[in-house]
């Protein structure tokens, strides 16, 4: 190969290189906060604020930020790698797994899948087998029948042998 050749392809190499949007990858890191999102829709940035303080955590573009928009305001382990986007040399979070540990207001993240256990009677089953009873469904889940989803549950105040659980707030849940 000519090296007149070689050179245009290594200019060519670094044009299409310096022009990514992730210049370098940092370290891999495990952030546990709150998912919140803020700006507009063209503009929109996904954090983590860390539940220990200090600075937010920016989430890097990509496929598990949409995922991770949907679960804003809950408690939720993000591991990844940090990286530095070129246009702004900021550093960012580009999320690989994440967990969920709290919806709201310290309650736990139920995790599990939509079960009707008896005619008209709903639950949710999470992975160990644990059942939580629904007193009422919300019209809109029945439609996720069968499928994983993240629940705030709060006990209904009804006085009845088993606890059943009211639905606070409900999502699909994103595979992590």
């Amino acid at each position: 190969m000519k090296s007149s050749t070689i050179r245009k392809l290594t200019t060519s190499l670094m044009v299409i290189l310096s022009s990514s949007v992730i210049t370098h990858v940092a370290f891999a890191e495990t952030v546990r906060g709150e998912i919140a999102t803020f700006g507009n829709p063209e503009v929109r940035k996904t954090i983590i604020r860390p539940e220990s303080g200090g600075t937010a955590v920016v989430l890097c573009p990509g496929h598990r930020v949409f995922e991770l928009i949907q679960l804003a305001g809950t408690i939720t382990s993000v591991n990844g790698n940090m990286k530095t986007l070129k246009n702004s040399n900021e550093p960012c979070l580009t999320p690989e797994s994440f967990e969920i540990h709290e919806i709201a207001k310290g309650r736990p993240a139920i995790v599990g899948t939509l079960k009707m256990i008896e005619k008209g009677v709903y639950a949710i089953v999470n992975s160990e087998g644990k059942t939580w009873r629904l007193s009422k469904l919300p019209p809109s889940l029945k439609d996720y029948l069968n499928l994983s989803l993240v629940l705030d549950l709060v006990a209904n105040s009804a006085a009845t042998r088993e606890t059943n659980w009211l639905v606070a707030r409900a999502f699909m849940m994103p595979v992590p």
